[in-house]
């Protein structure tokens, strides 16, 4: 591993351009979408999509569970953009999505958009799992 350079807090604060890959949805590669990462605040509104607050714990530490209610067209909300990076719909518009869009064409953008942003099998849990903020596992998806 090289020795590498820190980071200022200039260098941090300016960001990095996110990666961003094609993802053909037919047979013939005439239909397309980009998906890119996720900017951080991005990745916290995605997830907030897809926990609900379930109690507090006798010391007053919240509890919640994931719930993979309209998990697909949410991801793709927050990943899906155009050549230049920005993302083509509002955060509200999962629910049209979700019900235009090909379950094999959503299947493809969603599989592309965990390989891009690291999502494990800690972000993707059946509704009945319980989870603490912070939860992970190592395993990919």
């Amino acid at each position: 591993m090289g020795k590498g350079i820190a980071l200022s807090r200039e260098g941090l604060l300016a960001g990095k351009p996110l990666k961003k890959v094609k993802v053909v949805l037919d047979e013939k590669g005439d239909e397309f979408v980009f998906v890119r990462e996720m900017k951080g605040n991005e990745r916290d509104s995605f997830e907030t999509t897809i926990m609900n607050l379930e109690g507090f714990e006798d010391d007053g530490t919240p509890r919640y569970s994931k719930t993979m209610n309209s998990f697909r067209s949410k991801l793709a909300v927050h990943t899906v953009c155009d050549e230049e990076g920005k993302l083509l719909f509002k955060a509200d518009d999962w629910a049209t999505l979700g019900d235009n869009i090909s379950a094999v064409w959503l299947d493809k953008i969603v599989k592309e958009a965990q390989k891009l942003n690291k999502m494990d099998k800690g972000d993707v849990v059946k509704n009945s799992d319980t989870v603490q903020p912070g939860d992970s596992s190592s395993d990919s998806v």
